[in-house]
């Protein structure tokens, strides 16, 4: 949980307005980079992709067959809009 200061009440300064605290840190999007270990974590899996992607003898799996890319359409955001839509 991640605290939240509490509000102020213009109708008693001395009393502020308690808020609820923020859920789930990393497990919520909006809130993820205000938890403290969201750098570290992050930074973490980048060293770990980094030691796995120089490992000899390594194996990615199975390449899907091309049907199962042609299965579903692909959509992309196209940011310029130049498609159109």
């Amino acid at each position: 949980m991640i605290p939240r200061p509490p509000l102020p009440n213009p109708a008693d300064p001395a009393n502020p307005i308690p808020q609820e605290p923020v859920a789930g840190g990393m497990a919520f999007p909006p809130t993820a980079g205000f938890d403290p270990i969201f750098y570290v974590h992050h930074s973490n899996l980048d060293r770990l992709w980094a030691e796995w992607s120089y490992m000899p003898g390594k194996s990615c799996g199975h390449f899907p067959p091309q049907d199962w890319f042609d299965d579903n359409p692909w959509h992309f955001y196209d940011v310029t809009l130049e498609n159109g839509s």
